[in-house]
């Protein structure tokens, strides 16, 4: 299943003071149930919004922020 394969998708509690934001669309994550998908490296991003990147980007599919590679058989020295 892509989404197990790459990361692991939660809902987010994001009703606290702390605005976090999806790098990708730039929305805040929003309500006490945003969907959101965090990679292996550790960012986080809206379910739909990473799962379009990836889709759009393999097989050499990488961290929208820090270029991580998100395929373990990809070369790591990108």
């Amino acid at each position: 299943m892509l989404k197990t394969f790459y990361a692991k998708s939660f809902n987010k509690d994001t009703s606290g003071d702390g605005k976090e934001e999806c790098v990708i669309c730039l929305d805040e994550f929003k309500g006490l149930n945003s969907n959101v998908m965090e990679l292996y490296c550790g960012h986080e991003f809206h379910n739909q919004c990473i799962l379009k990147w990836i889709n759009l980007t393999e097989p050499q599919s990488v961290c929208p922020v820090c270029r991580h590679p998100l395929n373990p058989s990809f070369p790591s020295d990108i």
